[in-house]
């Protein structure tokens, strides 16, 4: 997990046997690692292209957009010397000669392993005991409101936060049995369905998602996993996501939650809508997100399935 350095430090780790693991869409999209790009108007949209098919496209668009997404991105492309012509034909190079590349969801998958000798999709795993299911009563049956989380910056575009607000606003209109809690900073324009956590370190998730019904992940962007959707299946919370990225693999439409069409908050209001008139539904799909979170995404099984196999074909033997 390198990003842009991948490469360089693939090559520096030669003859040792090398696994590359893609944690999003680094080195693919330089831009900013998920292939999104601001159109016309200045909404995010999904790219079409990538680097490994598209190289000489891909490099006219960080010329033309590098400054739409900030200094860390830039640092990050000038400390790895991405525009050189040495960074892509390495990145060819060491994708072939890797071992294996591991990536997060089948999407990546299909545009590495043209170019790899072999890929493995392997989840991000998640320990079952910190994220472990939580009292799971249903909060309308003590009159309390339901209360849906929104895990991630408020001030992030490719999160979504302002689609999810939008479609908290309509619902308000017509019932008031729900609030929006999201780990950001107070936003002084206010909503009276709103609440704000403050920034959230990783070791507080766990008591925060104990006091929440259920998580909303409306993001726009290609990522390639979303933790937040796992940790809240291993809360046995169910989980209302927009149809992109890894995360519409991991949610199953229907048994462990909803998935909603991106950036359409009419849309993710009827999901919101669906799950707020039902305490029932509520619970069954909390209940098989923790099974299927303990069949797919503990961290114990994804080793035992995934990385033990995988190092004990590629690790030197020994007499």
């Amino acid at each position: 997990d390198c990003w842009s350095l991948k490469p360089w430090l693939a090559e520096a780790s030669s003859p040792i046997p090398c696994l590359m693991r893609f944690d999003a869409l680094e080195c693919l999209c330089p831009l900013n690692n998920l292939r999104i790009i601001p159109n016309d108007r200045g909404s995010l949209v999904a790219c079409t292209k990538h680097r490994l098919a598209t190289p000489e496209s891909c490099l006219q668009c960080v010329r033309d957009r590098a400054g739409f997404f900030g200094k860390r991105h830039q640092l990050e492309r000038d400390f790895s010397r991405f525009e050189s012509p040495d960074h892509h034909d390495l990145l060819l190079h060491t994708l072939g000669q890797a071992k294996a590349v591991l990536v997060h969801n089948p999407l990546i998958d299909a545009l590495i392993e043209p170019h790899a000798n072999e890929t493995h999709v392997v989840p991000i795993g998640v320990d079952p005991e910190t994220f472990g299911q939580v009292e799971d009563l249903p909060r309308q049956d003590s009159g309390e409101q339901t209360r849906i989380l929104f895990a991630g910056r408020t001030t992030d575009a490719i999160k979504r936060f302002e689609v999810l607000r939008a479609a908290g606003r309509a619902q308000w209109s017509e019932r008031e049995d729900f609030q929006i809690v999201a780990t950001g900073a107070t936003d002084p324009a206010g909503e009276p369905f709103l609440s704000f956590e403050g920034w959230q370190h990783h070791t507080g998730m766990p008591a925060l998602m104990a006091t929440v019904d259920l998580l909303v992940a409306p993001a726009v962007g290609n990522e390639p996993f979303r933790l937040s959707v796992v940790e809240a299946m291993a809360s046995g919370r169910p989980v209302v996501a927009s149809r992109v990225g890894g995360q519409q693999f991991t949610v199953v439409d229907g048994l462990t939650g909803l998935l909603s069409r991106f950036n359409d908050s009419n849309d993710l209001a009827d999901k919101l809508k669906t799950l707020l008139d039902s305490a029932d539904l509520q619970l069954s799909m909390g209940r098989a997100g923790r099974q299927r979170f303990l069949a797919e995404y503990a961290w114990n099984v994804v080793i035992d399935r995934y990385y033990k196999p995988l190092l004990a074909r590629f690790s030197p033997t020994t007499a």
